[in-house]
């Protein structure tokens, strides 16, 4: 980190407690450099299987095997407010021979918060230097499938995805286990095109 960088903001980072209240106090200067890498080496869960799911109004959804699922979503909802829609969006793409999809926290929301809870405290907010948002995303990836073949045009359409989270279960049933955390729908960002 440089001399240049003013603050440092925390954005969404899926092994931290968004319970307990994080501090608006930046990490600067080298002696931070430990607590930032300390904060990017937590654990990341990992998306195991989706399920394509299409409702009747002709919304697709992605239904993500992740361990945890319950947790993470209880921090989704904990560090967005309870507006998932509003502060994560979903890239899905692929390259002819396989397909990705990836849950990406909304820095810019990350940065406002940030300046809103330093001005609330009668801190300046920074002007000029770099202001970083560390946040994590997550993501799965497969073979090409026919159901995405066909639900990523509507998703695209749309410009949006319904989202939902569950345990991953072996082998994966016919129809989603009990306990599928719904995280609503989600908007499409930075989607590749076809």
């Amino acid at each position: 980190m440089t001399e240049q960088t003013s603050h440092v903001v925390l954005g969404f980072l899926p092994h931290l407690d968004y319970s307990v209240p994080f501090p608006t106090s930046q990490l600067t200067g080298p002696e931070s450099a430990k607590d930032i890498e300390a904060l990017l080496s937590g654990p990341v869960p990992e998306f195991r299987a989706v399920a394509w799911l299409l409702e009747g109004d002709r919304q697709p959804i992605a239904a993500l095997a992740v361990p945890g699922a319950a947790e993470l979503a209880r921090q989704m909802r904990l560090w967005s407010n309870n507006k998932v829609a509003d502060w994560f969006g979903v890239e899905l793409g692929d390259d002819g021979t396989g397909f990705w999809i990836t849950l990406h926290p909304n820095g810019n929301q990350s940065l406002e918060r940030y300046k809103m809870r330093l001005e609330a405290s009668g801190i300046e907010v920074p002007v000029g230097g770099t202001i970083k948002v560390l946040s994590a995303s997550l993501g799965f990836a497969a073979p090409l499938s026919d159901n995405y073949r066909k639900l990523r045009p509507l998703a695209v359409a749309a410009g949006r995805i319904g989202l939902m989270l569950f345990e991953p279960v072996d082998p994966m049933p016919q129809h989603l286990p009990e306990g599928v955390e719904d995280m609503g729908y989600l908007p499409l960002v930075a989607s590749p095109e076809d």
